[in-house]
C-alpha cells in the first residue's frame, strides 16, 4: 500500500471525519484500479451530506452519503513519486497546490 500523507493546512483544518472517509475512498479506489484507470489527480467534493469522488481520467465519479453534514469544500489527492520511498499521495486544499 502507498502512503497517504496530508497537508499541514489539511491536517489542521479539516474534520477528522472527512480525513477518514477521503482516505478509505482513496484506498478502495487504488485497490480496485489498475495502472490505466487510477488518475493521479483525485477530486473530493463535499457539500452537506455527500461526498463526491471524481477523476479526469478516465473519466469516473462515485457518490458517498455522510453520516454529518459539513460545509461545501473540495479535497485534492495528487500522487507524487520519489526515490526512497516509490509513490505516495498527499491530501491537500486546492489552495495548497
Amino acid at each position: 500500500m502507498e502512503n497517504i500523507y496530508m497537508t499541514k493546512n489539511v491536517y489542521e483544518n479539516l474534520d477528522l471525519r472527512i480525513v477518514a472517509e477521503v482516505i478509505h475512498l482513496l484506498k478502495r479506489k487504488i485497490r480496485k484500479s489498475s495502472e490505466e484507470n487510477l488518475d493521479k489527480f483525485q477530486i473530493f467534493e463535499v457539500e452537506e451530506n455527500k461526498m463526491i469522488r471524481r477523476q479526469e481520467e478516465p473519466e469516473e465519479m462515485e457518490e458517498h452519503t455522510l453520516n454529518d453534514k459539513f460545509r461545501k469544500m473540495n479535497i485534492w489527492a495528487v500522487q507524487g513519486s520519489d526515490e526512497s520511498q516509490g509513490r505516495y499521495w498527499t491530501i491537500m486544499f486546492p489552495e495548497d497546490y
